[in-house]
């Protein structure tokens, strides 16, 4: 039910014709709060052609259907018309319904558009909070001494707020309150009426309920019941008191049930009527005292000489022997062996029936049930007079659990993926519906096939749970050993060939272990050296023998002593021994001059040393060191001396030097006699003009100077010859190489030549004719002079 409370007016003018003024007094939020309204008279909210009214403000309580007309006028079509009911739902129909789920004051707005213009209108809900209430009402019986425990939020609602706003109280001492949860203790036997109080906060509602204290009880017992004989037709009375004890409750308290159809109960006394036919019966006994019961069985052998075969059978299974209280499985097989005697041994025909339907003859019998269930088996006998006796005996079948197999990897490694596989599980009286593999390690899997993997090694015994149609299930236990993972060795070099005695940064810092552990590094160079476990993950090294190959291997072993290898080759060049210097002076024609070499092989020793005096190429002298060598040229010129040394794995340096030779000094040489007359007349000619010039210092050194002054432009004449002809050498040798630059040495030489710079001119010409042989890697003969001594 609502109540209409006032309607909002949305216009922005106010009737000025009051209808009324009323208070209402309500209660809101568990307080009492005076609400002073007035009902104005409002015709909606206009807005173009469209007018709209929400209707009047509301009351309701949260959970109740609260009805909404809207009214809508426009002399235009009305496309759409929309109730936000200001709680996040909305409608589309002019009159509706909601319901609030929780209380409060909500502006319930409503709008009309005819698709030109749109008018909306407000009304004011407030909502009420509604209690909480019982679902149902609930009696409880709990036993003397005995907690028992009670969740209250199984039997409350509140449709506006959560349960855990919710407290719960009782009138009983006896109840212990925790939250929602009552826990009942009871020290004596009573009954009482408790009243269970639950507030939201604001509404408190009650429920009385009846606990019921129940005194502890310990169940009755049997003693052996003998064999009770009868005869038919003739009822025979059992006493059972003499059997039964009851150590809390008096005999007459303990009611007695019994399987058998030819037994009377009265109190603790039965009466045995058994018919004709009846020979032989196991009686069944259930001795209930009000809280616990006992069960007993005895036999029954009715006795008639007139009678028909007296009928009996057992029931086993071929596996092993009968089954305890006749319990039997699905699909198994049962064998059914009969135990009839007759007074005169003419048994002609023995009947089963297996009461699924089904039948069999003879003295045995095999049957399997596919179905689990009760079973009433029963076997008649027929002898040859006609008379006809049956025995019955009632089995249980219970569902026979599915059977687990599995494939799977008896070892593996931390991290390891490893498959299990369940697809060989079966199920003889069904089918299969759920897969579980609990892996002990703290996860669970699920599927006929899955996969998982170890982080730690250990022995772990995984568990297969399968589960039947019918609610049964099995387990399969499976051990599975896991063992570390050993890390994974990666090693790292440059690329390219690496020369003796170079470092080499050898890294491993990529290598890592799958479990998380710390690795050591051992490097093993190949070349005999090798370093301790270490755990930096890069070494410098350098090898001392070079052009071969090293095979330099790293170990990397983890915490748990698991060790991984791997290699890399690292090819080694030896490094050329290194001629860094020719020494030699200037020396005299056909006088020894002293060579000696500046040179070294740092990765081994130099045993051959070729020597080219004269720079023709050809090889003028080999030696097995590098000690100083004498040499005789046996004339004057400039000699470009080369030398070639040679280390131990083969390996060549070559440099040359160039060494001026001049001619032996002679006193009647031509050139002293033209220096000699060049200077007389020199000093002559001034005299005879009367002009006086400074003197010559010695007329002896005029002519040595003259004479080196010849000597030195004849040897440059030549150096600039033999490196034209080295050029043209070079040219032919090699078609396509670049001697741009020695040609620019030629030119300079020849100009300092035509300008008297003899010696910048010869080391030009030599400088030319090295480098060119430098590019081609072997020595040019030089030419021959063709100047003549005094070819002035």
């Amino acid at each position: 039910m609502a109540w209409r409370l006032v309607k909002k007016c949305a216009c922005s003018v106010v009737s000025l014709s009051l209808l009324a003024t009323f208070i209402l007094t309500f209660t809101l939020f568990t307080s009492y709060v005076t609400l002073f309204v007035v009902r104005v008279e409002c015709e909606g909210t206009t807005y173009g052609n469209v007018t709209v009214n929400a209707g009047p403000d509301l009351i309701c309580t949260s959970g109740e259907i609260v009805n909404f007309s809207g009214l809508v006028s426009s002399p235009n079509s009305i496309q759409n018309c929309t109730w936000d009911f200001g709680d996040g739902s909305y409608s589309y129909e002019v009159n509706t319904t909601h319901v609030y789920f929780s209380h409060g004051v909500f502006i319930v707005k409503f709008s009309a558009t005819d698709g030109v213009d749109t008018a909306t209108d407000t009304a004011v809900v407030i909502v009420k909070n509604s209690p909480p209430k019982f679902i149902r009402p609930y009696d409880m019986n709990v036993l003397e001494d005995i907690e028992s425990s009670l969740n209250i939020s199984n039997y409350i609602t509140d449709i506006d707020d959560t349960l855990e706003k919710i407290t719960v109280s009782t009138s009983s001492p006896y109840i212990l309150v925790n939250g929602k949860v009552l826990t009942f203790k009871y020290s004596v036997p009573i009954s009482e009426n408790v009243t269970i109080y639950v507030s939201d906060g604001e509404n408190v509602v009650s429920q009385t309920i009846t606990v019921t204290v129940m005194p502890r009880n310990d169940a009755p017992q049997f003693s052996q019941i003998p064999t009770i004989e009868c005869i038919p037709e003739v009822p025979k009375v059992l006493d059972l008191s003499n059997f039964i004890t009851d150590e809390d409750n008096s005999l007459a308290e303990i009611a007695i049930s019994t399987s058998s159809p030819y037994i009377q109960v009265s109190g603790l006394v039965l009466t045995l009527t058994y018919p004709f036919g009846i020979h032989h019966e196991i009686v069944n006994l259930t001795a209930f005292d009000g809280y616990s019961s006992a069960k007993a069985q005895f036999v029954v052998l009715v006795k008639d000489v007139s009678s028909p075969p007296i009928v009996d059978f057992i029931i086993e299974v071929a596996e092993h022997n009968a089954h305890n209280d006749y319990v039997f499985y699905t699909k198994e097989n049962v064998n059914f062996t009969s135990l009839v005697t007759d007074a005169q041994d003419d048994v002609v025909l023995l009947i089963w029936d297996f009461g699924d339907g089904t039948f069999g003859i003879g003295e045995t019998a095999v049957h399997a049930y596919s179905q689990d269930g009760f079973y009433n088996v029963k076997l008649t006998a027929l002898d040859a007079t006609g008379k006809v006796s049956f025995c019955i005996h009632t089995i249980e079948i219970l569902n026979t659990p599915p059977f687990p197999q599995a494939v799977y990897p008896q070892n593996s490694r931390t991290y390891q993926v490893v498959e299990f596989d369940a697809s060989n599980s079966y199920d003889t009286d069904g089918s299969i519906v759920n897969y579980t593999w609990e892996w002990r390690d703290g996860t669970m899997s699920y599927g006929v096939k899955c996969t998982h993997f170890y982080s730690t090694k250990g022995t772990y015994l995984v568990i297969l749970r399968v589960l039947d149609d019918d609610g049964s299930f099995s387990e399969l236990y499976i051990p599975i050993t896991v063992e570390n993972t050993p890390p994974i060795a990666i090693l790292n070099i440059p690329t390219g060939m690496f020369l003796t005695y170079e470092n080499v940064t050898f890294t491993a810092s990529k290598s890592y272990d799958p479990d998380g552990l710390d690795i050591l590094y051992k490097f093993d160079f190949g070349d005999g050296t090798e370093t301790d476990w270490i755990s930096q993950s890069s070494v410098t090294h350098s090898f001392s023998d070079g052009t071969r190959t090293y095979l330099v291997k790293l170990s990397v072993r983890d915490r748990d002593g698991a060790i991984d290898t791997t290699s890399v080759s690292v090819n080694v060049q030896n490094r050329a021994p290194k001629l860094e210097q020719i020494r030699v002076s200037n020396g005299i024609a056909g006088e020894p001059v002293d060579i000696s070499l500046v040179c070294e092989d740092i990765d081994g020793r130099i045993v051959r040393v070729e020597w080219d005096f004269n720079g023709d190429g050809l090889l003028d002298l080999e030696t097995t060191n590098t000690n100083m060598q004498s040499h005789i040229f046996e004339k004057a010129g400039v000699y470009n001396i080369r030398v070639r040394i040679f280390d131990d794995d083969g390996a060549k340096d070559a440099l040359s030097e160039s060494v001026l030779i001049s001619e032996k000094e002679s006193a009647c040489s031509p050139f002293v006699l033209a220096a000699i007359i060049v200077c007389i007349l020199l000093i002559a000619i001034p005299l005879f003009l009367g002009t006086r010039t400074q003197e010559p210092e010695d007329t002896e050194d005029v002519v040595s100077s003259t004479e080196q002054l010849i000597s030195e432009r004849e040897s440059a004449t030549i150096a600039i010859r033999d490196a034209e002809d080295a050029l043209q050498y070079a040219r032919q040798y090699d078609e396509n190489a670049d001697f741009s630059d020695i040609e620019a040495l030629i030119q300079q030489a020849k100009i300092s030549l035509g300008k008297n710079n003899t010696r910048r001119a010869l080391n030009l010409a030599t400088s030319a004719k090295n480098e060119i042989e430098t590019k081609i890697e072997f020595s040019i003969p030089k030419s021959k002079p063709k100047l003549k001594r005094g070819g002035l």
